[in-house]
């Protein structure tokens, strides 16, 4: 809104020297008003304000970010990108007006995802923002420019003149404008940028480059400007009248983006400038209220407008009242003036484009944000008295709503935007209306709309616009050269653009009758150019005549010579026997006098007359029928066989085409609109079937009609115009043959010819639709049907190829498969007949033995007759029974003589294909009163009665004559029109319809009608192919006809049932069509319900497969070697379905749905979780309940017995940490039961392995304190400052720690979230917990893992301690049963599936945390509760020492014992028994008197003592451990050495082998014995052991 006069503001205070662009401020004001209609609206966003806050971009980019940044931040005290509040809630952001505003804010709303509405022109995009998201409240830039050229179009402005800024978005217009420009023939005389300036300092640089600008425009020829600006930009087009005083007027074409707005300086400048401008704007309308809304601003009225104030003083030019500024010399505000008393150029009561943008964007925010409120609620969209409470992602889900929105705002006007963001909307074109006191109006005066088809988008009322005064209401012109006359040409000027050209004159013998015609061209041949060589003049057609003088004379001269002639001959005559006369042979003398004036072609026929249906008239249109063959071959040279035609063979059926043509000549002669004062004739002469004949009639309409000159006319009464035939596509191509050489337009009203090279420059209009709609409406047939087997009856000719090689490629792509293929011959001759019976035969007999049901037949017109022999020719090899035969266009229901009362079972419910036709009344009633009596000119009607009455005329014959039409059989002919009849028909009236278009053209052209007939030019037969092309009228009945370009029939398929009773009477029933016209999908319609299948079906659908259909649940699988429509049924693989009939493959069901039972449907999956209402899920709620019960009652026990000495024995806080982390174990399971939602997932799994690394630490943390305890007893042991309650809080603390670090890292990064698995069980979705990462979640169990093996193995190891102060007795039993559940979980979960999975990790909480609780603490609580005696010092010192009080076996023996940290045992040889001991009789040992002791070897052990001292004594070896010794005499007795190692190994006060009480016995090795079997011995005990023993033999 306002221009910043300094580069860098050192404060935010708005007290800097600025310019306000006043107008903007209704933008302001249309957004405030807008908001404030919503809040009114009940309909929108009920029990929801809606506020604003509005920022000024200052036109400067940092100012833009710094607004956008308070924005999207905390209200009151900016910091960026921080919210200290959630009152400051942007759910949107609606600006900026110019392409660079809009583009900073885009920058830094694309971050936080918050939608923006921009009024302006859309950014342009470059490499450095990709991406951004934005709405355009503006209609596409595109229409615009297209709607500029054609402005420039309609008034023929081609030399204009260019105005951008100078900016990226001058690039962009410059690279879409000027190729779309110069394209439509549009030239710029020259390209300027406007400066863009925020500065004073740029002040000067902008007044010299607007002078250069100016300079420019006044200089220039060119008369219109487009000047696309920014919405300041009228204030620089304002300042080029003050910098030149040369008063020139120009046609200012404005962009949608510049408003008429003007600074406080301009008040009183003139604006005529922009006088008669037209301007695009988006459209908009007058809005109730507004302008009250706007009247009713003033700055008491407004609060929170920090614009108003800055707005008010500039528009008025005054000072508002501020005590704080004292006395000011300025004009105080009142505060009361009248905004409606400012110029247009200010301020406008109406809303313009941009506020009209602004209103909708707001009204498109509100109906965004009503509609996600709407389609929210199930996901908890929260809507508190600080207003929508949005989650981080909720401002990008509002997106998804504006796309595509559309509304009405409350002036009923439709808002859209498309899938781009783009308003649908169009642009208003304005007329500019400033008049002489500077008042400013609008006029709409066109219209650019998108929704109309692109030739009616553009709308100008020439009449309503407004011109600069300068033009003095005349419309401007805007050319680089005047245009080029006619007569002239355009030549470019070189170097020049292609708009300025010099005028040369036509060259001789061309003309140009446009104006600015690029080249010249010649006339045709029937013309010549005037003299001024603008116009092509008709040439007269002269010739030598009795009007004129010459003509005249000579025929004078002729007569008189005539005359003399007349008498001499009379004279000779008179004297014949006079012997002058007799002299020079009498008679050649009388036949060179009696030769007459004219010449006359008296050539001998080459045959008798042929039959012939003549009708004259002054043009002529012939016809080429086949209604008749001979049974046998005609030797063409031998004319005496074609005297009698005795042996032709009427086709009756036939005869009606020939009826056709003479009923549309009679029609159209009896029409005045048609050819008035023109009489229509025909000739029409048989084929016979025959290619000689038909090139002997073909010619005979060409030439003179008698006598017959091949190529020759003698006179010029036979004027044809056009010929129709024939029948067949071969009888076609030879007429085409000829007629293409003569360039005489052909009617083919049976199938198209099968063009050769030699042909294909024949025109052919063919009277019947592109025979590919014929193939498509046979697939759709068989498709519709489900007719997949099919056999193809073809004749063996080109066109029969054509059909297999068209259906072998086209049916097969649409699952259709070819059963058979028979070609059938052809033979008129009798000397044929066997060959052509025998053929049929055999094809009788595969059709018979095919699977295939539906026989599709291209024939001929006749192949119908061929199609009744074939119950003839197959008795006696069975009857052809079942079958449905589809018959092509081309064939009628034709029956000869002989085959009158034949059976015809075979063509009972055949389906045909027929060209749409129409009956005629008048038809029926032309032909049911024909007889041979009272038919003129018609030689086919004696033989045509002759075969369909079965009589004769000869003498005694039984032909009356009077015979009934409509009493013959449908067989042999119809009454109604039939569709090659209603194609003649339609050509005849296309022929006549042409010729009308071309006389009507003609007439200027002197075309003469004398009495001989249409006098037209050898050439004019071939003008006649140009008026038929694209020919389109209506018949009599109203039928619409046309030909396209490819002169073919515009038109479509009947489809026809044929329907015979049992009194043989033929009907043809309509049950579908096919349709040229309509959409593809459209085309084919069909009703099955009247269709009339052949009686052998029962009235049931016939059916033709190879394979009968594979049901649901089954695909298709091909047989090998056999056609795909051949194949086997096999049932679906696990896991897919087919709910069709004949699937070639079966398919998977959804995620949502799992195969039915059948697998021929699918059935909605369950959705499972573990539910607190099945018996699992509420058994295993019980459990954790109940075991945390019993953890509350023990720790409650504990509590209450805190004081007691079993409980303070094993650190007591250490002891209810482990209960109630036992217990929240427990209590974690509950997490795990019941519908995942995100916060329960997000807890479970982390919480769970907390909360058990917490139970295991301290477990760990009581073992370890326990072996700390007993390490710290020995003497001098470092261990003592370890021990105590610091060293286990610091274990479970930093234990734990690890555990939870773990844990942060893994919600952090890859948190566990409510997830569905559709896949692993194929009934059920199952809805889980998603782990987030599988990796942390392991290691979490991991980690567990890992205390627990710790815990379990101090524990063993410590489990032998002293019960008195030891539990590791327990929690090796603990931690075992810990390990063993956890050890089993980890296959049983991974080889689980849906909620077992989760069921199985709640089985392992709470197995081993009550394994945990059971074996650590049931003890204890034994005491306390039933044992409550022992729960005291004394009974807990009785238990720990547990003595082994056992009876020595024998005395005490004699031993040397010194205590120490580590034992050396020592097995010495001092002394033997010299009596033998019983070993059993301890009584022998008891003084030992028998005892003889070795003296010397005393030394053994004083060294052993000696070297024990020897090393407590050195300091480097064993430091802090002292070295201890015990000896034991072997007395050279292998018992007596059992028993001393015995002792040695096991404990030292009371003797129990193989067990020790105490630990203080720390044996480390035993050095003994003396001899080889004493060391044995020893060695023998000490092996078991593993205890080190060192032989003493270096002793002796």
């Amino acid at each position: 809104m306002t221009f910043r006069s300094m580069s860098n503001p050192s404060d935010t205070d708005c007290n800097f020297h600025s310019r306000v662009v006043i107008k903007n401020y209704q933008h302001i004001l249309a957004l405030a008003f807008a908001i404030k209609e919503v809040n009114e609206t009940p309909h929108i966003l009920p029990n929801i304000t809606l506020g604003f806050y509005i920022y000024d971009s200052y036109f400067n980019a940092k100012w833009t970010f710094q607004s956008t940044i308070k924005l999207v931040s905390t209200g009151k005290k900016l910091v960026p990108n921080y919210k200290c509040d959630a009152q400051n809630n942007p759910i949107a952001v609606i600006g900026g007006l110019d392409f660079q505003t809009s583009l900073h804010m885009a920058t830094l709303l694309d971050i936080y995802k918050i939608p923006q509405l921009i009024y302006g022109s859309a950014p342009v995009m470059n490499e450095k923002t990709p991406g951004l998201l934005f709405y355009q409240m503006a209609p596409s830039e595109a229409l615009q420019y297209e709607g500029i050229l054609s402005l420039l179009l309609h008034f023929r402005w081609t030399w204009i003149g260019l105005l951008t800024m100078d900016d990226d978005s001058a690039e962009k217009i410059l690279q879409t404008v000027l190729p779309a420009f110069s394209k439509r023939g549009i030239c710029f005389s020259f390209i300027e940028r406007c400066p863009t300036f925020t500065f004073l300092t740029d002040f000067d640089d902008m007044i010299q480059q607007g002078l250069g600008i100016h300079g420019k425009i006044m200089g220039s020829k060119s008369n219109v400007l487009v000047c696309c600006g920014n919405s300041y930009s009228m204030v620089f087009l304002i300042w080029l009248p003050q910098l030149s005083k040369t008063p020139k007027g120009k046609v200012w074409i404005m962009t949608s983006q510049m408003e008429f707005t003007a600074m406080g300086y301009q008040r009183t400048w003139d604006k005529q400038i922009i006088h008669g401008s037209l301007s695009f704007t988006i459209q908009s309308n007058n809005l109730p209220g507004f302008q009250e809304f706007v009247v009713s601003t003033n700055p008491s009225s407004k609060t929170g407008d920090g614009f108003l104030r800055d707005f008010w003083q500039q528009v008025f030019s005054c000072v508002l009242p501020n005590p704080s500024l004292g006395k000011v010399e300025e004009t105080i505000c009142s505060g009361n003036e009248k905004l409606e008393m400012l110029p247009g150029s200010f301020l406008e009561m109406s809303m313009t484009g941009h506020s009209y943008s602004i209103y909708n964007s707001v009204y498109a925010v509100a109906h965004a944000v009503h509609d996600m409120i709407s389609c929210g609620l199930g996901h908890r969209v929260i809507v508190d008295r600080r207003g929508l409470k949005h989650q981080r992602q909720e401002s990008w889900q509002l997106h998804s709503f504006l796309r595509g929105l559309t509304f009405n705002n409350s002036v009923e006007d439709k808002v859209s935007f498309d899938h781009n963001g783009v308003l649908i909307a169009g642009f208003d074109i304005i007329n500019w209306i400033v008049s002489s006191n500077q008042s400013f109006q609008r006029v709409k005066v066109g219209r650019m709309d998108p929704c109309t088809p692109p030739d009616r988008a553009f709308t100008i009322n020439d009449a309503a616009i407004t011109w600069n005064t300068w033009f003095n209401q005349t419309q401007p012109l805007s050319i680089c050269t005047e245009s080029c006359q006619p007569g002239y040409t355009k030549k470019m000027k070189e170097g020049e653009p292609f708009c300025c050209y010099n005028c040369i004159p036509c060259p001789e013998g061309k003309i140009s009758d446009e104006k600015d015609m690029n080249d010249c061209y010649t006339c045709t041949d029937e013309n010549y150019p005037n003299k001024n060589r603008d116009l092509c003049i008709p040439k007269e057609t002269s010739f030598l005549s009795y009007e004129e003088l010459l003509g005249m004379s000579l025929a004078l001269f002729a007569l008189s010579f005539a005359l003399v002639t007349g008498l001499v001959l009379g004279m000779f005559t008179k004297y014949h026997n006079t012997p002058i006369v007799k002299a020079n042979n009498r008679s050649l003398t009388y036949t060179l006098l009696v030769i007459k004036a004219h010449v006359q072609c008296r050539i001998t026929e080459p045959h008798p007359p042929l039959p012939q249906y003549h009708q004259s008239g002054d043009l002529l249109v012939g016809g080429v029928a086949s209604l008749s063959f001979n049974i046998n071959e005609i030797n063409f040279d031998d004319y005496s066989q074609l005297a009698s035609f005795e042996d032709l063979i009427v086709v009756p059926k036939n005869y009606q085409h020939i009826l056709a043509l003479a009923f549309a000549v009679k029609e159209i002669n009896e029409n005045p609109q048609i050819l008035p004062n023109v009489s229509l004739g025909f000739q029409i002469y048989d084929s016979y079937f025959n290619a000689r004949w038909t090139y002997d009639v073909t010619m005979r309409l060409t030439s003179s009609g008698d006598p017959f000159v091949p190529n020759y006319r003698c006179v010029i009464q036979n004027n044809l115009v056009a010929v129709i035939g024939g029948l067949d596509s071969e009888i076609s191509l030879h007429v085409a043959t000829i007629l293409g050489t003569y360039k005489i337009p052909q009617f083919t009203y049976g199938s198209a010819p099968v063009t050769k090279d030699k042909s294909s420059g024949n025109s052919i209009h063919q009277l019947a639709p592109n025979e590919a709609l014929q193939y498509d409406g046979i697939r759709a047939l068989l498709l519709h049907f489900k007719w997949t087997w099919v056999g193809i009856l073809v004749m063996d000719d080109d066109s029969g190829e054509g059909v297999v090689q068209t259906l072998s490629s086209m049916l097969p792509q649409h699952g259709i498969c070819i059963a058979l293929i028979e070609r059938s011959p052809r033979s008129n001759f009798v000397s044929g007949m066997s060959d052509m019976m025998h053929q049929g035969a055999k094809t009788s007999i595969k059709i018979r033995e095919s699977k295939a049901n539906i026989l599709l037949l291209f024939g001929k017109s006749y192949s119908v007759n061929d199609l009744r022999w074939l119950p003839q020719v197959s008795e006696g090899h069975g009857e052809i029974k079942g079958k449905v035969w589809i018959l092509s266009a081309q064939m009628e229901l034709v029956s000869m003589l002989y085959q009158r009362t034949w059976d015809t079972d075979i063509l009972h419910g055949v389906l045909s294909f027929t060209v749409h036709s129409s009956d005629s009344p008048k038809f029926q009633k032309f032909i049911e009163n024909r007889n041979p009596s009272n038919t003129k000119g018609d030689g086919f009607i004696w033989d045509f009665w002759h075969h369909a009455f079965g009589c004769a005329f000869q003498d005694g014959g039984v032909c009356t004559g009077e015979e009934k039409l409509e009493s013959l059989p449908g067989t042999v002919f119809e009454m109604s029109m039939t569709s090659h009849s209603y194609s003649i028909y339609s050509a005849v009236c296309a022929v006549a319809h042409a010729v009308h278009a071309m006389q009507s053209l003609h007439s200027k052209h002197k075309t003469v009608l004398n009495k001989r007939g249409l006098n037209l030019p050898g050439q004019e037969q071939w003008q006649l192919h140009d008026f038929l092309r694209g020919l389109a009228f209506n018949d009599s009945a109203g039928n619409k006809i046309s030909l396209n370009e490819n002169m073919e029939l515009v038109a479509g398929y009947d489809i026809m049932n044929w329907v015979f009773s049992s009194n043989q009477s033929f009907h043809r029933v309509k049950v579908g069509t096919m349709d040229a016209q309509a959409a593809p999908e459209q085309a084919f319609t069909i009703k099955d319900e009247a269709i009339i299948w052949p009686s052998w079906f029962n009235q049931a659908q016939p059916i033709s497969v190879c394979t009968d259909s594979c049901h649901h649940g089954y695909s298709k699988k091909v047989k090998e070697g056999e056609q795909f429509c051949c194949y086997e049924c096999i049932p679906c693989p696990k896991g897919k379905i087919s709910d069709q009939e004949d699937m070639n493959d079966c398919y998977k069901c959804t995620d949502e749905t799992f195969p039915s039972k059948g697998q021929d449907s699918c059935v909605p999956k369950y959705i499972t979780f573990l539910s607190y209402e099945e018996p699992l899920g509420l058994s295993l709620a019980f459990l954790a309940l109940s075991l945390s019960l019993i953890t509350v009652v023990v720790l409650g026990t504990f509590i209450k017995h805190h004081n007691t000495p079993i409980v303070k024995a094993n650190n007591r806080s250490l002891t209810y940490t482990l209960l109630f982390s036992l217990l929240l174990c427990f209590l974690s399971v509950l997490l795990f039961i019941g519908q995942p939602e995100r916060v329960t997932c997000f807890l479970r799994q982390p919480a769970f392995g907390t909360i058990f690394s917490v139970a295991i630490s301290c477990i760990l943390a009581k073992t370890i304190t326990v072996v700390l305890a007993f390490m710290a007893t020995r003497p001098g042991s470092r261990i003592r400052k370890w021990v105590g309650k610091r060293l286990a809080n610091s274990i479970v603390v930093s234990c734990s720690l690890v555990q939870g670090g773990i844990c942060a890292v893994w919600l952090a990064t890859s948190p566990p979230f409510p997830d569905v698995d559709m896949h692993t069980v194929t009934e059920e979705i199952i809805l889980q917990c998603n782990e987030g990462s599988v990796t942390l979640f392991y290691c979490v169990l991991g980690y567990m893992g890992f205390l627990a093996v710790v815990s379990f193995s101090v524990a063993f190891l410590a489990r032998k301690l002293p019960d008195t102060f030891n539990e590791a007795k327990f929690i090796t039993f603990s931690m075992l049963v810990f390990c063993s559940v956890w050890l089993s979980f980890f296959p049983t979960y991974l080889s689980t599936k849906g909620k077992s999975m989760v069921a199985v990790e709640i089985f392992s909480i709470l197995a081993s945390s009550a394994g945990l609780l059971s074996l650590i603490f049931s003890p204890k609580c034994y005491i306390i509760w039933l044992r409550p005696e022992l729960n005291n010092r004394e009974g807990l010192v009785t238990k720990a020492h547990v003595q082994c009080r056992i009876t020595e076996p024998h005395p005490p023996l004699p031993q040397y014992h010194q205590s120490g940290d580590l034992l050396v045992g020592g097995v010495a040889s001092l002394s033997f028994n010299i009596n033998e001991i019983n070993f059993d009789d301890y009584s022998q040992l008891a003084s030992f008197e028998d005892l003889i002791v070795i003296p010397k070897n005393y030394q053994h052990i004083l060294a052993l003592a000696f070297a024990v001292k020897e090393i407590n004594e050195n300091p480097w070896i064993l430091p802090n451990v002292s070295l201890g010794f015990h000896i034991y005499d072997s007395y050279f007795n292998a018992r007596w050495t059992y028993d001393v190692t015995m002792r040695l190994v096991s404990s030292q006060n009371q003797f129990v082998p193989n067990y020790r009480c105490v630990i203080q016995n720390n044996l480390v090795a035993v050095i003994g014995g003396l001899d080889s079997d004493i060391s044995l011995h020893v060695a023998t005990i000490l092996g078991t052991y593993k205890i080190p023993q060192v032989r003493s033999a270096c002793l002796q």
